[in-house]
């Protein structure tokens, strides 16, 4: 999709992070951005900063919510050419402390939000022979990580949901980008559900990491650029693209080597 302007991008999970960010690069091409998010005083906010872009409150792992949220886009906007899966929620844990509760959570999120908005759009952009979806996924989508199960399922599994409907829906005008960010600076990672380990040093680990994780702003940008390309797959940073390779490469080396340092650092930093 070369040219953005005047096209309608609905972004959820745009009160804030990596959405809010997506939001203002789109408004900088010209785009008409619409924020999406259930946090009602964050959206508002974020709409104030950004030329008072129009926003709802969406539950997005709510299939009826977001069935009525496509309806009444598309009657004000008119047809939505970018839909942008943003919303996420994170959780720290392995999956023996991880309750269903927990697991309803995070896939309702992370996944089923992600399900329901392609349900709601993916008809209507088949029905006109174009669009564009983004799903927002991790470096948790390639490879796993220890001690963070929930998270790294619903991420492998909208990995797994992004490349397929890639290859569906090319040929039907629809192009799909998957992006697989490196830890990035935003509310998710600042303030994750902790389970089974002392919440006080994983907070602590956490800002202590916050210097080195990458800036939303820049994030941002790299994706407006694989949009305009039609790019299949974002994988950030020079060091999420090795790792990557390295689990490719050896499944096997892989699994014991991140094991290893998961029971010999890890579980005694956070425990």
């Amino acid at each position: 999709m070369k040219e953005l302007r005047d096209k309608v991008a609905v972004i959820t999970g745009a009160a804030s992070g990596i959405g809010k960010a997506l939001a203002k690069a789109f408004l900088e091409e010209g785009a008409r951005a619409v924020l999406v998010d259930i946090d009602t005083k964050k959206v508002e906010s974020a709409s104030k900063e950004l030329q008072g872009a129009p926003f709802f409150l969406v539950d997005v792992s709510d299939p009826g919510a977001v069935s009525t949220f496509a309806a009444q886009v598309e009657d004000l906007m008119g047809p939505v050419d970018i839909l942008v899966n943003c919303a996420g929620v994170a959780m720290v844990g392995e999956i023996v402390d991880t309750t269903l509760e927990d697991w309803q959570w995070v896939l309702g999120v992370n996944l089923w939000g992600p399900i329901n908005m392609i349900g709601a759009f993916l008809p209507r952009m088949y029905k006109r022979g174009s669009g564009h979806i983004v799903n927002i996924a991790s470096v948790g989508g390639l490879y796993p990580v220890a001690g963070l199960g929930a998270y790294i399922t619903s991420k492998f599994a909208l990995t797994g949901l992004s490349e397929t409907l890639a290859m569906e829906a090319k040929d039907r005008g629809v192009a799909v980008t998957l992006v697989c960010p490196w830890a990035v600076r935003t509310p998710i990672i600042e303030n994750p559900l902790i389970r089974g380990y002392q919440p006080q040093r994983v907070e602590r680990m956490v800002r202590l990491a916050a210097p080195s994780m990458k800036d939303p702003d820049t994030l941002a940008r790299l994706i407006v650029k694989a949009v305009r390309k039609e790019k299949p797959i974002l994988v950030h940073t020079l060091r999420g693209k090795c790792v990557d390779l390295l689990h490719r490469s050896s499944r096997h080396f892989y699994i014991w080597a991140m094991g290893h340092l998961h029971r010999g650092l890890i579980r005694r930093l956070f425990s």
